[in-house]
């Protein structure tokens, strides 16, 4: 799938905004990245591609002191990784993350330029209706020192905010729209994330004036704007949920909630001792017991989104029993997949290891 250029393939059509020449002015390339919003432009000579030119190598240049006139010539990176076709989105999607770049060139198994990738547009290939919601106004009491000038979800994991890592594992599955509830340092959320473009998706906020609980900022979503059941995360869950597969079962299920859930095994580090009037009748060393524990993901339809009181605390244990008392049903999806609920100091080292281990990993 990934290739560097030998024989200099022949291009195909490509927007002309995309397209320089080893002749271009490095004012003319920053207006060319401006109108694309890429980072990434394509140099063709002769009908072939010859190179690429970033706007990290313009930059450079420009430190360099270059002028703005200059040509771009001695900029272009004259043998770019390119992706051949056939390819699987998600593997180019990942690639172009871990290389940090959000443009590149596809050509054919015959070397032929077929198109221009880039990251927006191999998101909105797979596009979902639902909206997701990220609880994101908890104070990370646990996380003190590390969470006192900073919330919880903005923390760095693998040196990026882990509500950034939620938000891609949920754009690479298709949802486009998000929704994030705020509450601790509020401002600070849209001072990082915007309006969520530059990770191709849509972010609005939900800003609450007090602590509202687990779920009780929910009451606060114009649900004139939801047309399908939402997804709802904690902000401090990172995981490689498959979310095609969780919509589907909510669906076939036919319950108004369907909570994600992980099993989860414990050791008790001790002999445990049974004792019955005070004999000791029994010794089990060390035993391991399983849970099936809440994951923190919940798909829930929108005709229950009524029942949680406008700008009242609600936590996600009382809404259960407000779903059980008005008749609506319930249901489970367990996943075997990666999962980290960052509650502790702990589980924070063992996030930044392990996503680390994800972004050192094969192409």
């Amino acid at each position: 799938m990934i290739n560097k250029i030998n024989q200099v393939p022949s291009v195909g059509a490509l927007p002309e905004h995309f397209v320089i020449n080893s002749d271009t002015d490095l004012l003319e390339c920053l207006r060319r990245l401006d109108r694309t919003g890429c980072h990434v432009l394509v140099c063709i000579e002769e009908g072939r591609i010859s190179g690429v030119v970033s706007e990290g190598d313009i930059r450079r240049g420009l430190l360099n002191d270059m002028s703005l006139d200059q040509k771009v010539e001695p900029l272009i990176n004259k043998n770019p990784v390119v992706i051949t076709k056939p390819f699987e989105p998600e593997a180019v999607i990942a690639l172009m993350r871990k290389r940090m770049i959000d443009g590149i060139p596809v050509i054919n198994n015959k070397g032929e330029f077929v198109e221009f990738l880039t990251l927006a547009s191999l998101l909105r290939r797979k596009n979902l209706p639902n909206t997701a919601v990220i609880m994101a106004g908890g104070m990370g009491t646990r996380l003190h020192p590390l969470t006192l000038q900073t919330p919880k979800p903005l923390l760095p994991v693998a040196g990026r905010p882990m509500i950034e890592h939620i938000i891609e594992q949920l754009s690479d599955e298709g949802i486009r729209r998000f929704f994030v509830t705020t509450n601790y340092l509020a401002k600070k959320f849209p001072e990082i994330l915007g309006d969520g473009s530059h990770l191709g998706v849509e972010i609005s906020y939900i800003c609450e004036d007090k602590q509202l609980g687990t779920l009780g900022a929910l009451s606060l979503i114009d649900r004139k704007k939801l047309s399908e059941p939402i997804i709802v995360t904690n902000g401090d869950v990172l995981s490689k949920l498959n979310v095609s597969d969780f919509l589907r079962h909510h669906s076939e299920s036919g319950a108004s909630l369907t909570i994600c859930v992980k099993e989860y095994n414990h050791r008790v580090p001790y002999g445990v001792i049974s004792i019955k009037d005070n004999a000791i009748i029994g010794l089990d060393e060390k035993p391991e017991q399983t849970f099936i524990v809440n994951a923190g993901v919940y798909c829930i339809d929108l005709d229950v989104l009524s029942l949680i009181p406008r700008s009242r605390p609600l936590d996600f244990p009382d809404f259960v029993k407000l779903l059980d008392s008005s008749g609506h049903s319930m249901s489970s999806f367990t996943f075997e997949g990666y999962w980290r609920d960052i509650g502790t100091i702990e589980d924070y080292s063992h996030a930044n290891i392990e996503f680390r281990e994800f972004s050192s990993g094969s192409d």
